[in-house]
This record gives structure tokens, sequence and C-alpha cells, in this order.
């Protein structure tokens, strides 16, 4: 009976003391309580993405931070349910300049005239830019759209380059986490409708569904604990990324890399880690990618770390770069890859 007692008393105080350790994790680091809206609404089911950008749309797009506004902006999408680059001159372009990745570079919270792929157009004469990133996209959201045929079908530039924009984070937002559907991914229910796949060196990557289908206990059990803020803290903290995952992640990219090649021969494939991606963490991606012979700038040093607050638009769950910071990174882009 002492035993038992024991136990519960035990049991008692580890749960006061959690609840305890998860009140100072909120008042220390507030909980991000964000919603966004979009009127009208600015996705689609999609078979093969997930999810996708409506086409031929105008959408007004709003989010807060609790109370605090975070942005209002206007996405104008073209007949392909790209994020629009509205120039002059289009006939003069004949290379072409495809854009992959999330969020940071498809331009979220910002004007259609302050994204990254507006900016790159208005500095080169003979580019033309294709915005196929995504709110919330990944990895496997780039691998998808290639599989579809979509950069023969919608781009008709042979020659140009193809990029994806790398997020490299310790936590939410990060684009290994988000390939391999670790905790981070599901934090407010973001990545739940990512398409998943299979692995392993030297095949092409197998569809394996969409993340919430593949083991729904997990799925399930990884979003309960994700209302625990402490745990969302810990988590890097307690289960790093591993080499084996980073191995993964290089396999994934040279599987991207062999599809583009197939999909547009003449296209010269990199990936460039974004600026705002966590400088500490690079390195190890990065020399696995340069390992495989993958073709990769590392551009999270861009700005200064003492300047960084000027640059960045809003963070709704990690920092998004304003017009200033894609003017910095256009230039810096069209210098390394030599555009015209």
């Amino acid at each position: 009976m002492k035993i038992v007692t024991g136990v519960f008393k035990f049991l008692g105080y580890a749960a006061l003391a959690f609840c305890a350790a998860e009140l100072a994790a909120r008042l220390i680091v507030p909980v991000s309580l964000t919603r966004q809206i979009s009127v009208p609404h600015m996705f689609q089911d999609d078979p093969d993405l997930g999810y996708r950008l409506r086409r031929d749309m105008i959408t007004n797009v709003r989010a807060w931070d609790g109370k605090k506004n975070l942005f209002r902006a206007r996405y104008t999408t073209d007949s392909f349910g790209r994020r629009i680059v509205p120039i002059e001159n289009r006939e003069k372009r004949d290379r072409h300049f495809i854009i992959l990745g999330g969020s940071t570079v498809f331009g979220m919270g910002l004007k259609d005239t302050d994204t990254f792929a507006y900016l790159l157009a208005n500095g080169t004469r003979r580019t033309m830019p294709y915005n196929y990133a995504g709110d919330g996209y990944g990895p496997q959201t780039a691998y998808a759209i290639v599989k579809t045929g979509a950069l023969q079908r919608e781009v008709p530039e042979e020659d140009g380059n193809t990029v994806f924009f790398l997020q490299v984070l310790n936590q939410t937002g990060g684009h290994i986490q988000t390939l391999l559907g670790r905790f981070e991914l599901l934090l407010d229910g973001w990545g739940e409708s990512l398409p998943m796949y299979a692995i392993e060196a030297g095949q092409s990557p197998r569809p394996i569904g969409l993340l919430r289908n593949l083991n729904p206990l997990k799925f399930e059990t990884y979003r309960f604990l994700q209302n625990f803020h402490l745990l969302n803290l810990l988590h890097p903290l307690l289960f790093p990324i591993t080499s084996s995952e980073i191995q993964q992640t290089v396999d994934f990219m040279i599987a991207m890399r062999d599809e583009i090649k197939f999909a547009k021969p003449h296209s010269q494939f990199s990936i460039i880690i974004h600026p705002l991606s966590d400088r500490h963490a690079t390195s190890q991606i990065v020399e696995a990618l340069t390992k495989a012979g993958i073709s990769v700038l590392d551009d999270s040093n861009l700005i200064n770390e003492d300047e960084l607050s000027k640059y960045i638009a809003f963070s709704r769950y990690f920092p998004h770069p304003n017009g200033e910071l894609n003017k910095k990174f256009v230039q810096r882009t069209i210098d390394q890859l030599k555009l015209e």
C-alpha cells in the first residue's frame, strides 16, 4: 500500500513540476497564437502536392499574432497557380529561373512587387523567374511539382537556372524537419497535408501518402504533445538532427537534381541556403551536399547578426524577409550565378 501511495505521490509531484515548467516556458518565451485568413481562400487540395495555390487568383491575406497584426498583403497568381511576376518586355527574356522553396522565398506577407521573383526579374534583362514556392512547402513539394511535369509544360525557356532555397533551422520551419516529418513540423497543424516519401540512397523517392495518413497514432500523439510549449522548445535540444537525417536529405536532393535534369536538361541546378537560416547550423548540410556533387551556396551570412531586425518583415514561428532583404538577396544571387 505504501508503495502505491508513493508512486501516486511521485506522479503528482512530477505533474506539478511539469505544469510549473510549462508555465515558466510560456512566460519566458510566449506562445505564438497566430491566425491567418485569406479572402478568397488561397489554397485548394491537390492529389500530388497535398495543397496548392489557386489559379488566376487575387486574394487578400491577413495574419495576427494574438491581437498584434503581423501583415496584410495581396497575392496574385497566374493561370498555373504561381505567384505572378508583373514585368514588361517579357518577350526579350530567353532564360528561365525556376524558384523552388517555402514561404520565405514565396514572399509570405509581401506584396507581389517585393517578392524575390519580382526583384530578380527587375535586376536582370534576359532572365524570366517562375515562382513555384509556397507557404509551408518543403523539399518534397518541390520534388512533387517537378514529377508532375510542370516544368516541361509551364516553363517555355530551355536554358537557365533551377534553385531550391533551403531553410536550415533547428526548430519549426527547417526544411530537413519538413522533409522527414519530424515532431517540429506539426506545430499549429502545419505540415499535415504535405506529401511524404520513403528515401533510400540510389533509388527514386517513393511516395507514401500525406503525413496525416501515414501513421495516425503517431500523428495524433505528436499533435497532442505540441500543445505543450515546453516540449516544442526542448525537442530540438533533446533530439537534434542526426547525421543519418542529413544523409537522407542529401539523397533526396540528389533525386531532385536528377528529376530536374530530366525535365530541363539545360537548366543548372543549385541549392541556396536562405539568409534567414540559422547560420550556426548550416555547415554540416553544406558539407554533405558539396561532397555529393551538388552546387550549394550558403547565404546564411548575408546579413550581420546585429542588423537582422532591420530585414525581417514579421516572425510567424520563424523570421520572414522584408523587401529590403530580398533586394540584397537578389543581388547576391545575380552575382553568384552570373545571371543576365
